[in-house]
């Protein structure tokens, strides 16, 4: 009795062992992807929109200060309230865009250079999508081609930030990703197409 208590025993803490490794694994992404998500987003992504709003602004000379935009936005009006939006809109969606790296990670290329290569297309295709979808109303009056630039590249510069820093703060565990290629081959298709948008705006 006491050996198959102890066979027992034995199995029991072997089975407890990794169980709790993964547990520690996935609370530490959890963890990495809310601070990396909420400090991009708010500084990169929040900063950067109010940034980009203001060019988009210059670029216009001035031309149609005033207008309202489809968001009820007055072209060239920067205010408090709506600075505090864009900044508090920008960490939310930072911290999504970082759970989103962390659901997928394991799914795309092992090598870093490839998979943030793979994550900049993949926040490149959808902003610019839900950008160009969502403003099609204020591309009458705004300059299409700065609009799309500035988003562009605030886009970018978040999505070059967050993997390597997710991934040093919470180190990715699988060796390859049997999915890497045809991850990749999906979004060279999905960029096409945007681009193709793009093109058509």
């Amino acid at each position: 009795m006491r050996s198959a208590a102890g066979i027992g025993g034995i199995f029991a803490h072997g089975w407890a062992r990794p169980t709790a490794i993964m547990r520690s694994r996935a609370l530490r992404s959890v963890a990495a992807a809310l601070a990396v998500g909420a400090l991009v987003g708010l500084i990169v992504a929040g900063g950067g929109a109010r940034l980009a709003m203001g060019l988009i602004a210059l670029a216009d000379d001035r031309q149609d200060f005033g207008s309202i935009t489809g968001s009820g936005a007055f072209v060239g009006e920067i205010t408090f309230d709506g600075t505090v939006a864009v900044l508090v809109t920008g960490m939310a969606l930072g911290i999504f865009g970082a759970f989103v790296y962390v659901a997928l990670r394991s799914w795309l290329p092992a090598s870093g250079r490839y998979r943030n290569l793979v994550f900049v297309l993949i926040v490149l295709g959808f902003g610019l999508f839900v950008t160009i979808d969502g403003n099609q109303e204020d591309f009458v009056f705004l300059n299409t081609a700065v609009s799309i630039v500035s988003f562009a590249a605030v886009l970018v510069l978040y999505a070059l930030l967050v993997p390597p820093l997710i991934d040093r703060l919470a180190p990715r565990t699988v060796g390859r990703s049997l999915w890497g290629r045809a991850v990749v081959a999906g979004v060279l298709d999905a960029g096409r197409k945007s681009e193709d948008m793009v093109r058509a705006a």
